[in-house]
């Protein structure tokens, strides 16, 4: 059914546009059916659910040409893009879960409503529909037209519900080997520490799921701008795997991870038969601490050493020197602290903490110890260091906020500050 012209007001040009911006196996007919789709929707009208379902598992890319159909759907239609069709479509697995119930529906039949569902997960899904998804895949197990859908869908919906994990949590070890992998794969395409927790949870589960998992936690650590205790807690023990392969995926996972508990076991492995370990190793090390001793333990070993003393003895006065120190013994306690990345986890909140003081040349000193620390934690506080009234400071809070992100963006708060949101 199309809706009125007068209704919807969208100028005919338009509408042929983003008809022909739909791309796919076969753009000519999904294209269309979405826009049709589109257009009834804005128009006011509805399907049930059980006939929207069938339109996206008969119209294959339906899905995918909605999607895009959402952004630039024009403004002149009366509401913009049809919420209730983005409504509808996330409600797909409700309208597959009651077929899957009838008796009379055959298995391929279920499985293919399933799918179709399935596919409008990562544009449009949310955490209750997801557990119906996954629910029906515990029961029913993976379909012969498979779920390439649920890598998308666990990188994407998570972004727009958390509640996501959750679920995503409780039911993958439930699922077959092959499903599990998708949805690790899913969630290392994030940059979001919560899908670094779920990932590290699966650890030891399933061993054949290992060796991914360790691959996609170094992948999300790489990403995200804040430490992971947790997680790193739970690499650790694969250091001491039988598989050389598992090892050397930990060392580096735990070099991307970046915290210092993990050293003395990096040390040790140094001395692992494996040259491929014993580099993943080194690496791990260096990354960690910004020293490179190659793979000399026993220079590893002592460095360590006198860290830990450092840390123990000596950072309790450099810390209070930052604290209430005059601006010389500030000055030298930053210096020092900077020379010390092991720990940048303990330093950088008191280097924030300089942050606020009035002197533009310490604050300037604090935002360069923090790049050289590694600090990532740190960043919020050096965006708000953008907004200094010294130049000299604004500058170094843009270069250690580019050294330390990986962006190249401008030095405004702004824009930082849209770009660092989870």
């Amino acid at each position: 059914m199309r809706s009125s012209p007068t209704r919807l007001r969208a100028p005919a040009l338009v509408l042929a546009a983003l008809a022909s911006s739909a791309r796919g196996d076969d753009p000519g007919a999904a294209g269309e059916e979405a826009r049709r789709l589109a257009e009834q929707y804005a128009g006011g009208a509805r399907l049930a659910l059980e006939e929207l379902l069938e339109r996206v598992a008969s119209t294959p890319g339906l899905v995918a040409r909605l999607e895009e159909l959402r952004g630039p759907w024009p403004a002149e239609a009366p509401a913009g893009w049809p919420a209730s069709l983005a409504r509808d479509l996330a409600r797909l697995p409700e309208a597959a879960a009651r077929a899957s119930a009838d008796g009379e529906t055959p298995p391929g039949r279920r499985a293919l409503l399933m799918n179709a569902a399935g596919e409008a997960l990562a544009g449009f899904g949310d955490p209750r529909g997801l557990e119906l998804v996954l629910r029906w895949l515990e029961r029913e197990g993976e379909p012969e037209c498979g779920v390439a859908w649920m890598r998308a869908a666990a990188a994407r919906l998570p972004q727009r519900d958390p509640r996501a994990y959750a679920v995503l949590e409780h039911w993958t070890g439930r699922l077959p080997l092959a499903i599990q992998n998708d949805i690790v794969r899913g969630l290392g395409e994030t940059a979001d520490a919560r899908a670094l927790d779920v990932l590290a949870t699966f650890l030891a589960a399933q061993p054949a799921l290992d060796a991914p998992l360790l691959t996609q936690v170094a992948r999300v650590a790489a990403r995200i701008d804040v430490a992971a205790p947790g997680a790193e807690e739970r690499v650790r023990p694969f250091l001491a795997a039988s598989d050389a392969q598992l090892r050397r995926d930990a060392a580096q996972a735990l070099g991307r991870l970046g915290g210092p508990a993990s050293v003395a076991d990096l040390v040790e492995l140094l001395g692992d038969e494996h040259e491929a370990v014993r580099a993943a190793a080194a690496w791990a090390l260096r990354r960690i601490s910004g020293e490179a001793f190659g793979e000399d333990a026993a220079r590893w070993a002592s460095w360590h050493d006198a860290e830990r003393r450092w840390i123990a003895e000596r950072w309790p006065l450099v810390a209070r020197e930052l604290e209430s120190g005059s601006a010389a013994q500030a000055a030298a306690a930053i210096h020092e602290a900077a020379g010390h990345a092991l720990f940048h986890g303990a330093l950088a909140p008191a280097l924030e903490e300089v942050l606020d003081r009035p002197e533009p040349n310490l604050v300037q000193l604090a935002c360069r110890a923090l790049a050289s620390l590694g600090a990532r934690d740190s960043l919020p506080g050096l965006v708000l260091a953008l907004g200094h009234p010294d130049a000299r400071v604004q500058d170094a809070a843009h270069a250690a906020l580019c050294a330390l992100s990986g962006r190249d963006l401008p030095p405004d708060p702004g824009a930082w500050s849209a770009a660092l949101e989870p």
